[in-house]
């Protein structure tokens, strides 16, 4: 599951590139791990919105939290708006151009140990406020990642209770009527498992860039490219440049934590270098670029521990979160 991928480890890479150099930060003041759990970051570059988000047992805490450029957030409460909820798993999230977010949430109405659960899958939206606005029923799909673009128009990506093959993407306007549906699953390998969150590669993500929808599969290291109106524009495959940098740097293999693209199609990522096995324990985080071919990948920094690459803004600054210690906050960082 998603929350799987909690945490921010990955490090405050003092990277330096030639085209940028030190633009702006702002701290979070807010927990970001409390007896609840910890969340997971996302950064969203169209709103250029950091969100915080989490699975939750209790009504009482706030499932996600939306941070403006100046430290203050918005928090949003799911269990306590859906009547009847007991738990709640966060799958995926997006900010809206109001400053609210869309959430794919998969809601439990059964009590502890009860078998099978009750459970369902709604798409969630609240405005800039953290009042909920709308609640989507999207039976028969799970959806794992959410893209918004500038418009409000949803992408999600998840697996559907369907016959095989069915689109794993589903376009929905800002009011939730479905506007396209697209990528079958008979053109990935692996079908719909392909957007499963679990692979050693990483886990499946989606973003808007531009006028770009990108949509990365981690399970076969492909990363496709759509217009926003839901058109295959390219498919790169990435597994040659990620075997090579696993074979390069004596690895057992590469798993991506955070993926994106810049402006002439490169695309940058966070990866963790995984060791072969005794007696390297080490895991070791690195920063690479890989040009839109997906021909190599090259190093840009080599990185301890305690920060995440979150993405690039969209005016290419790369993003950087550090927490503070006892995750009591933390630092958004441009470069």
């Amino acid at each position: 599951m998603k929350i799987a991928k909690s945490s921010f480890l990955g490090v405050l890479a003092l990277i330096c590139f030639h085209t940028c150099g030190w633009s702006q930060s702002f701290r979070i003041d807010s927990s970001i791990a409390d007896q609840e759990g910890v969340y997971v970051s996302r950064w969203d570059s169209v709103q250029n919105r950091l969100i915080l988000y989490r699975n939750l047992e209790s009504g009482g805490a706030p499932a996600a939290k939306i941070f403006k450029s100046d430290g203050s957030s918005t928090s949003f409460y799911p269990i306590a708006d859906l009547a009847e909820t007991w738990s709640i798993s966060v799958w995926g999230v997006a900010a809206t151009p109001d400053g609210g977010i869309v959430a794919a949430v998969i809601p439990v109405y059964s009590a502890p140990g009860v078998k099978p659960p009750k459970v369902k899958s709604f798409l969630l939206t609240y405005d800039g406020s953290g009042k909920l606005i709308r609640v989507w029923d999207t039976n028969p799909y799970r959806y794992t990642s959410l893209a918004v673009d500038r418009l409000g128009n949803v992408f999600a990506l998840g697996r559907g209770d369907l016959d095989e093959p069915h689109p794993l993407i589903v376009k929905y306007s800002p009011n939730g009527t479905i506007e396209r549906e697209f990528l079958s699953s008979a053109e990935v390998p692996g079908g719909d498992f392909a957007v499963s969150s679990a692979s050693p590669n990483g886990e499946p993500d989606m973003f808007v860039k531009g006028d770009k929808l990108f949509v990365w599969l981690s399970h076969s290291q492909d990363l496709f490219r759509f217009s926003l109106g839901g058109d295959l524009i390219s498919k790169t495959s990435l597994a040659s440049a990620l075997n090579a940098l696993a074979a390069s740097t004596n690895s057992g293999h590469v798993s991506v934590q955070c993926l994106t693209t810049g402006e002439h199609s490169e695309i940058f990522a966070q990866v963790k270098l995984w060791p072969k096995g005794p007696p390297d324990p080490t895991i070791r985080t690195i920063t690479i670029s890989i040009p839109p071919d997906g021909a190599k990948a090259t190093v840009l920094a080599s990185q301890s521990n305690f920060t995440s690459f979150l993405g690039r803004t969209d005016l290419g600054k790369m993003i950087f979160f550090e927490p503070q210690p006892g995750w009591k906050g933390g630092t958004v960082s441009e470069y």
